[in-house]
């Protein structure tokens, strides 16, 4: 079945939770020429439900044997592999309890599958049509596997450095024009995290965001205002956040769309930041006052 702890591998074989070579990464092969062919939509959609299945069940080894018997068959693109991301950090996380994601000790993905995963990667960043929104969910990715207990190996932290480098390289001249809300919250949370983001960046990503902040979601905004924060980089787009969440009202608003979690983290930013604005807090107290009931 497919979302078993086993499940099936693309040519049948069932799938172990760590088992034989694929615990080891020795069958994580480096991208090849020769494989060129077009997988078909069916195989695809197959090895999403697979990994996606897998990363459920805190099987991060399934997962990573899953993509790699579908790369036996067709080149992984870029859709395969922030799937597969996206999968081993789930597994990381699955069944733990709500807002516990980091800090949490969980199966780890072996060092050899990561490495032959991140060939893949890199392979698929050397392509100039990488759209933003996948630069930005590789961030999220990347900076969530650094997150993981037990640690990744340090060879994989230094790669994925690496990467994220490459990626802030790739984003800075796309900021302005093909970033949108999402993936400028997304890219800044991203690096703020993992601590490779350059000041001048995030600067740069705040000038991006500030010519549209009226579309940013409450959650898009808090990522921003975190990365900001955590950072100590002081830019007029979070005081322009906390002005306008003092005045908003009706579905846009974060008391209204947001979570417990992004007032939380736009209250710290605030603080963190020194940007003094009482109606703000005023009506956080006031939010948190009516939710206490709950």
């Amino acid at each position: 079945t497919l979302g078993g702890t086993a499940g099936l591998s693309l040519d049948g074989e069932p799938l172990g939770r760590g088992e034989g070579s694929w615990a080891n990464g020795s069958m994580a092969r480096k991208p090849s020429a020769k494989v060129t062919m077009d997988a078909p939509t069916y195989l695809k959609m197959y090895v999403y439900r697979e990994m996606t299945a897998q990363g459920s069940a805190s099987n991060p080894d399934g997962v990573l044997a899953a993509f790699f018997r579908y790369a036996d068959a067709a080149e992984p693109g870029m859709s395969e592999v922030v799937t597969c991301l996206s999968a081993v950090v789930e597994s990381g996380t699955a069944g733990a309890p709500r807002g516990a994601v980091a800090g949490r000790a969980a199966p780890a993905a072996s060092g050899g599958g990561l490495a032959g995963l991140f060939d893949h990667l890199e392979r698929c960043l050397e392509a100039p049509e990488i759209s933003a929104r996948y630069q930005s969910l590789v961030a999220w990715a990347l900076a969530r596997l650094l997150l993981q207990q037990p640690p990744v190996p340090s060879d994989i932290a230094d790669r994925i450095g690496g990467i994220l480098a490459k990626i802030e390289e790739m984003a800075r001249p796309r900021l302005a024009d093909e970033f949108d809300p999402v993936a400028l919250g997304l890219i800044a949370w991203a690096l703020a995290k993992a601590g490779t983001g350059k000041p001048q960046f995030l600067r740069e990503v705040g000038d991006a965001a500030l010519r549209r902040l009226e579309v940013f979601e409450p959650h898009s905004a808090t990522n921003l205002l975190w990365a900001f924060a955590a950072s100590s980089c002081k830019h007029p787009a979070a005081k322009a956040v906390a002005e306008r969440m003092a005045v908003e009202d009706g579905a846009g608003s974060i008391f209204v769309q947001g979570g417990e979690q992004d007032i939380a983290s736009a209250l710290w930013a605030f603080a963190t930041l020194r940007i003094v604005l009482p109606e703000v807090f005023e009506r956080a107290a006031e939010h948190v006052r009516l939710r206490m009931s709950e």
